[in-house]
């Protein structure tokens, strides 16, 4: 019983001590500056500038500030920030993470470095590249919003929608890919245009550095070609009143064959659509008749294949980086860690596209 009882009296006193250091170290929201958006900047003498995006709660409100620190390195930025801020910093609630381009073309592993090694930072915040200043983006006043970072988040997690794009943007993805074998980063690009932040395509990366930025329109063939699924919309356009509209769901597989010591790419995709608006055909019954519905399915057919090749080309001429990932299928096959500039080799490879199109759903009807 005496010892019992001894345990009993230690056991009060550890979880006391426990609790009393937990109560001293919480502090009121108030009183510290949230992250919830952090971007790096790099200024024309090769100085980092690196804004963060914070929650001012107020009695009645919630408003965002932005607070900077400069320094000759990531770290020492940190130490600028603090000899002009009033709160202590506080990482973990971050959302979003957004990187100027200058600083993506001069390379962003040194900041992949510090963010890995610190235990604070989450890997959920999507990541962006953008045109000019991130600080710029976090000042921008948003209509409806808090902060910009609540529209940004909301932009970047809702590309999977209507325009094929991924959703492997976020740190984490980062982390997994900028020195995974046979694997490139690809990370949305977003501007200020007419007021309004809004993406204008997609930044590609080679190891750690940006080496191109591409449109939209680029964007949804890349991503119709990387393997997985993607969802979009896909239009057959003669004449301006004279068009078909195609909700559209890609299935992407990629095969890889070694002949004669040349790498050959064969990318099949499979794609489900549904017509939502159609002026050429215009057919309630074109389920009823074979011929019509095989040439629609033919015409996406060509215009998904015309519009993968031209992408290719552009990617294995212009670009020269491996942004569709076939280098990671072809080491799943052949061997990993054999020193093959990935890259390279597919500039050089043989891609085949094979397009299939499955027509789903007509809409509601005529009128």
């Amino acid at each position: 019983m005496k010892k019992n009882y001894r345990f009993l009296i230690i056991f009060i006193v550890i979880a006391f001590i426990t609790a009393f250091k937990a109560g001293k170290e919480k502090v009121p929201i108030e009183e510290v500056d949230m992250a919830i958006g952090t971007g790096v900047d790099l200024e024309n003498n090769n100085e980092y500038s690196l804004p963060i995006c914070v929650y001012l709660f107020k009695a009645n409100s919630i408003e965002s500030d932005v607070k900077v620190g400069k320094s000759l390195s990531i770290g020492d930025t940190r130490e600028n920030r603090q000899l002009k801020n009033d709160k202590p910093f506080v990482l973990g609630g971050e959302r979003v993470h957004i990187y100027s381009e200058d600083f993506c073309r001069s390379g962003v592993r040194n900041d992949m470095d510090i963010l890995f090694n610190n235990p604070q930072v989450v890997g959920t915040p999507y990541c962006l590249v953008c045109k000019g200043k991130s600080e710029d983006i976090f000042k921008t006043k948003i209509k409806g919003y808090d902060s910009p970072v609540d529209f940004i988040e909301g932009l970047a997690k809702n590309l999977i929608n209507n325009i094929f794009f991924e959703d492997n943007y976020k740190l984490i993805d980062m982390f997994a890919k900028i020195d995974s074998e046979g694997r490139n980063v690809s990370l949305p690009y977003i501007e200020i245009k007419d007021d309004r932040i809004q993406v204008t395509g997609e930044a590609l990366f080679k190891s750690d550095k940006m080496v191109a930025k591409i449109n939209v329109d680029e964007a949804k063939w890349m991503n119709i070609l990387l393997q997985g699924n993607a969802r979009g919309i896909l239009t057959i356009q003669n004449t301006p009143k004279k068009y078909v509209n195609m909700e559209a769901h890609a299935k992407t597989k990629t095969k890889c064959l070694k002949e004669e010591g040349k790498y050959k790419f064969i990318i099949n995709v499979d794609i489900t659509a549904d017509r939502i608006a159609d002026e050429i055909y215009k057919d309630t019954a074109l389920f009823s008749k074979p011929d019509t519905q095989k040439k629609l399915e033919g015409d996406l057919s060509s215009l998904v294949e015309k519009n993968c090749y031209d992408f290719i080309k552009k990617m294995q001429n212009d670009y020269k980086v491996d942004c569709l990932e076939l280098g990671r299928v072809a080491a799943a096959k052949y061997g990993r860690d054999t020193g093959q500039d990935w890259n390279d080799v597919v500039s050089k490879s043989d891609i085949k596209v094979n397009v299939k199109v499955h027509l789903d759903k007509l809409g509601r009807g005529g009128y």
